[in-house]
């Protein structure tokens, strides 16, 4: 049986290996800013251009290396554990209500 204090360490261990699979985007209401309703026009193949605008520590440069680093690592990435598969990008995805094909 594991104890709360084992099952804790065992989660921080996998924040600290898979830091994209933990993090969440900010999504609040307009006017306020959205790191996640931001890359939804990624999904749409006709979008051709993105524009992320806002002021000083709005989420931008944080959004899009979250972004750049999951188009890096792929949709498919695939990290061998002890206790099975894990798949940090799908989870990051899954976490955010963002859709799958927006990583290729």
């Amino acid at each position: 049986m594991i104890t709360a204090t084992a099952a804790a360490a065992a989660l921080k261990a996998r924040r600290h290996r898979y830091p994209l699979a933990y993090s969440t985007l900010w999504d609040n209401p307009e006017p306020m800013t959205s790191q996640r309703r931001a890359l939804l026009p990624l999904a749409d193949p006709k979008t051709l251009v993105l524009a992320i605008l806002g002021g000083n520590r709005s989420g931008k440069s944080a959004v899009m290396a979250r972004w750049l680093v999951a188009n890096a690592l792929g949709r498919d990435y695939r990290v061998k554990e002890q206790h099975g598969d894990v798949y940090p990008v799908l989870r990051w995805l899954d976490l955010n209500r963002l859709p799958h094909d927006l990583i290729p």
